[in-house]
């Protein structure tokens, strides 16, 4: 047997820093970047900044000049103030992000939550006869860039919804398919006012498991019509995920006996 070798040091692992953190790191940033700007204009290496004369100070500002002549420095102030707002809004279009640079971004967000830990929930829906429930729930997964799958069975009467992804894209998709989705009406149906909001939509859809796995099953996000229960274990099989079959099959039986 070969000797156990200690794995070799890397250094510190750097942790994710949070957004009070991220605040504080930036306001000091900020502040050391003027502090130097203000030594190197005291040494004369940085020609002033010129003063910044609103309508409000402007007589403080110019003294005999604003008494001298009023109308014609403020115009000229306006103009400043204008001038100023131009040179803002120039700055803000450069530093705009293109489409593509934004959708970059909010990929690498989502593949950042992923790369943490791998979440995953399992539903199980009654009805999943609705063609805008079905739209709703595959253009949300989408959306939020989730994997996994919607396996639909008419002859066992069990419908099981698979969502892998990272933990906000997960506790959004939960709100919908639990608050938002209302599983007991028809597409033309208008929700209860006096429903609470804040409670389940319906008793048609119920969370059946959520935690954390090592790796997804699933590539994409899918909606899987099976005629028979077993086509639609063996199409669970295939992906390595049975057992999730089988945990809805055994909250279906639960619910009918109560």
């Amino acid at each position: 047997m070969e000797p156990v070798t200690e794995a070799p040091d890397t250094g510190p692992v750097s942790l994710p820093l949070t957004r009070k953190e991220q605040k504080k790191i930036r306001t000091r940033n900020r502040i050391d970047t003027e502090k130097e700007k203000q030594a190197q204009i005291r040494m004369g290496l940085l020609p002033p900044p010129p003063p910044k004369v609103k309508i409000s100070n402007m007589m403080k500002a110019l003294l005999n000049e604003a008494v001298q002549d009023p109308s014609k420095i403020e115009q000229q102030v306006r103009e400043e103030m204008a001038q100023r707002q131009r040179n803002h809004d120039l700055r803000n279009a450069e530093r705009k992000l293109t489409p593509e640079e934004r959708r970059q971004k909010k990929l690498k967000k989502f593949a950042d939550d992923i790369s943490l830990e791998t979440q995953v929930a399992l539903f199980r829906v009654e009805d999943f006869s609705n063609p805008q429930h079905r739209y709703k729930v595959d253009i949300n997964a989408s959306q939020l860039h989730l994997t996994g799958a919607v396996v639909i069975c008419d002859e066992s009467n069990c419908n099981a919804v698979i969502a892998e992804g990272g933990v906000r894209s997960v506790k959004k998709f939960t709100k919908l398919l639990l608050h938002r989705i209302k599983w007991g009406m028809g597409e033309e149906a208008v929700p209860d006012e006096n429903e609470d909001a804040d409670g389940p939509a319906s008793s048609k859809c119920t969370l059946i498991w959520q935690g954390v796995v090592k790796k997804p099953g699933f590539k994409n996000f899918h909606l899987e019509e099976c005629r028979t229960e077993g086509l639609a274990r063996k199409f669970l099989h295939d992906k390595g995920v049975e057992h999730y079959w089988d945990m809805c099959k055994k909250a279906n039986v639960e619910a009918a006996q109560q």
